[in-house]
């Protein structure tokens, strides 16, 4: 059967799925000779690259192997090398023609055995086809590696733009406020599987990436709250930096546990009376003072950051263990009752610093010569103890039987470290031997009062002083 017209060549094809193998035969169709492989990239691209194959190697028709089953069935290969050759002869304008090829390659091996070659040498099998003609394949092998690459790259840009998209993006799923608490040892899986169940975050995974981004930063332990919408990068930022949440008690010099208790129920740690139970309780400081009613004047002046689960003994705690580091720092030989107590009475009696010597020293000056100190802030105390107090001094007051009337039993304020370095040492006040110097505060200034002894009293009489009168 005649193929094609005499004198035509014929473009023989291979077709695979990932190249085409080719060979063209002499214009008499009677010797063939091997062409470099056709890497298959589309069916578009290999048609064309076929039809300018035939025409610059002036070819007059098509030879395809058409792959059919030993039954003599064909199969899906057979049908699509059919639709193939059926859009290349459409688009070429040549005849294609279908061999059947069962058993060719048992015969071409017949073939190459009798004539002496190894199978081994046979050209370019199992090797890429850039070996075989390296200057006609490395342009292709150039391209297709650089399409490759090019995929990876946009796939990778892809990514970063999509985890970059769920870092940034703001996300609430909890109402007004929520509050998440890390312990100490928190891992960052566990740490992100809270944040996620708290609806901080849409996902742990959005954590975890926030966290692979910054593999160095330590997360900080403590309870955070979260008021508003916030991306994972910012979520991470501020565990990260330890913006834990905490209320701010501030304790003044001068201000007594009634104060510290009010203080306190304002901002919602707890109520007044359970902190007044704690503080009723001197245990914590039972070493340093076995004769204290109470923690009065132990619970030191400063701000301190509390949680929202602190209790009242825990807050007593921290307080008295500042009092201890700041009377160790003193270093004082003296008692620390009678000294936090005298501290506590000068505190309350002076307005300026420079007052608070003198104001010692006649107190100081009152108890060696056995006078009363006629101190208006403890009589105010005692009406606090007493639940009686009601802005003003009133003269049942005055004549009250509470202790704290005269030299108060415990102390009447928390105590600052300058107040207890004028009670460890007071100066010397008054300038004669039968005169008692009286110093009082109001209004930021200090008036003094000097009363000569009457009534011609021996020098050294122990006797109560007569009260002195203000001038």
């Amino acid at each position: 059967m005649e193929l094609t017209e005499p004198h035509s060549r014929i473009l023989a094809l291979d077709l695979g799925k990932r190249r085409i193998g080719l060979a063209i035969s002499d214009p008499l169709g009677v010797t063939a000779q091997g062409l470099p492989n056709l890497d298959r990239t589309n069916k578009r691209a290999d048609l064309d690259a076929l039809e300018r194959l035939a025409r610059d190697r002036e070819a007059g028709s098509f030879l395809m192997g058409n792959p059919i089953n030993m039954s003599g069935n064909e199969g899906r290969q057979s049908a699509w090398v059919r639709e193939f050759a059926g859009a290349l002869e459409r688009r070429t304008g040549l005849p294609v023609t279908l061999w059947d090829e069962r058993l060719t390659s048992v015969e071409a091996g017949r073939v190459l055995r009798s004539s002496g070659i190894s199978i081994q040498k046979r050209a370019g099998r199992g090797r890429p086809a850039f070996r075989r003609n390296p200057a006609a394949e490395l342009p292709r092998f150039v391209m297709k590696l650089a399409r490759r690459l090019g995929i990876a790259i946009l796939a990778i840009v892809a990514a970063a733009g999509w985890c970059g998209w769920r870092l940034t993006r703001p996300y609430q799923a909890f109402g007004a406020e929520t509050f998440v608490e890390f312990p100490r040892g928190t891992g960052s899986r566990a740490l992100a599987a809270a944040l996620a169940q708290a609806g901080v975050i849409r996902s742990r995974w959005d954590f975890l990436l926030a966290r692979a981004l910054s593999p160095s930063r330590v997360l900080r332990a403590g309870e955070y709250r979260f008021t508003r919408p916030a991306s994972p990068l910012d979520v991470f930022d501020r565990i990260a930096r330890g913006d834990s949440f905490y209320y701010a008690l501030v304790v003044p010099e001068g201000r007594n546990m009634f104060d510290i208790a009010a203080a306190a129920a304002n901002l919602g740690l707890f109520t007044a009376p359970k902190f007044l139970d704690a503080a009723r309780d001197p245990a914590l400081i039972r070493d340093l003072d076995p004769d204290a009613p109470t923690l009065e004047g132990y619970l030191f002046p400063s701000t301190y950051h509390v949680g929202r689960h602190t209790t009242p003994a825990a807050l007593c705690r921290i307080m008295t263990a500042r009092f201890r580091d700041a009377w160790s720092k003193l270093g004082g030989a003296a008692s620390v009752h009678r000294t936090v107590t005298l501290a506590s009475l000068v505190e309350k009696e002076s307005k300026l610093p420079d007052e608070r010597p003198r104001v010692a020293a006649v107190f100081v000056n009152r108890l060696r010569l056995g006078m009363t100190l006629d101190c208006d802030p403890s009589t105010i105390y005692a009406a606090l103890v007493e639940a009686r107090y009601s802005g003003a001094i009133h003269r049942s007051d005055l004549e009250s039987g509470n202790p704290y009337n005269t030299l108060p039993p415990s102390r009447l304020a928390a105590w600052p470290d300058r107040q207890s370095r004028f009670g460890c040492h007071p100066r010397r006040a008054g300038a004669g031997r039968y005169r008692c110097s009286l110093f009082r505060a109001a209004s930021g200034w200090l008036r003094r009062a000097s009363v000569f002894q009457q009534h011609g009293r021996p020098p050294g009489c122990r006797r109560p002083v007569p009260p002195c009168q203000e001038k």
